[in-house]
């Protein structure tokens, strides 16, 4: 998506909050870039074609079947809604992952 802004003004660009936040699977990938989506940018029509736009412009691997991950990460994960393939959301847990899990830390002990 040649026209999706991730760079803001005003605004964290997404490959500071990704460097951040320290994503490590697809499914957090796929996560962080709808959360970031809605929740920074205020996007609402958030479709398959704005994440794998996360994945080129970060330079990630993308997963094989990207609708399939999105799918899994709704469904086994539920950080987010993909109920709507042309306005994908992030759930309440998705914004627990996002504000509060990520990065994931290790215990010493």
């Amino acid at each position: 998506m040649k026209n999706l802004d991730l760079k803001p003004k005003g605004k964290t660009p997404f490959d500071e909050f990704a460097n951040q936040k320290k994503p490590q699977s697809n499914r957090e990938k796929c996560a962080l870039a709808v959360y970031y989506l809605g929740h920074e940018l205020g996007l609402t029509d958030i479709t398959m074609n704005h994440v794998f736009t996360f994945f080129k412009n970060m330079k990630w691997r993308g997963p094989a079947d990207l609708e399939g991950t999105l799918y899994y990460t709704a469904s086994q994960d539920g950080w987010i809604d993909t109920s709507d393939m042309k306005s994908i959301k992030t759930t309440a847990m998705g914004q627990n992952l996002i504000e509060h899990d990520l990065p994931k830390t290790t215990k010493k002990g």
